[in-house]
């Protein structure tokens, strides 16, 4: 499935599971999640601020600039 950047609102990152964390992007009255391992979040973060401005993270989550 695909996305266009210009229609996400914004993007959650909370904790799942032990070492993974779910990125969600909210696009409309939908979500939509990534679930990935804990160590790519800073490269994704990367990504993903560059496109949408709005992103919030669980404060449990270490990031790392």
């Amino acid at each position: 499935m695909t996305i266009k950047w210009q229609d996400i609102r914004c993007v959650f990152v909370e904790r799942y599971l032990i070492n993974s964390v779910a990125v969600r992007a909210i696009s409309g009255d939908k979500a939509y999640s990534l679930i990935l391992k804990q160590f790519k979040l800073n490269e994704v973060l990367a990504y993903i601020s560059k496109r949408v401005t709005d992103i919030k993270v669980d404060s449990r989550i270490n990031v790392h600039p």
